[in-house]
């Protein structure tokens, strides 16, 4: 979800974007938001914003069990093996 429209002007502006994640299947999903301008829009986009989204697979063993990690907690830069 994005704003319909957004009034950028020399001071900046910010806006909100709220993705839903739930719907799409598991790998990498790639989309753009782009601005506009409204009162010229073969200009082209003046700016764009990628966001990327990216869905874990759930991996079994050869015996189909599945894999569970229970609760593990990630820090950047952090390993963690099992």
């Amino acid at each position: 979800e994005t704003p319909k429209y957004v009034l950028m002007h020399q001071g900046g502006r910010s806006f909100s974007v709220l993705v839903d994640p739930t719907a799409l299947s598991p790998g990498s999903h790639y989309a753009e938001i782009q601005g506009l301008d409204a009162t010229d829009l073969g200009k082209g986009p003046l700016f764009r914003v990628s966001v990327t989204v990216v869905v874990p697979e759930r991996k079994q063993d050869k015996t189909g069990r599945k894999y569970e990690f229970g609760d593990i907690a990630f820090k950047p830069g952090s390993m963690i093996r099992r």
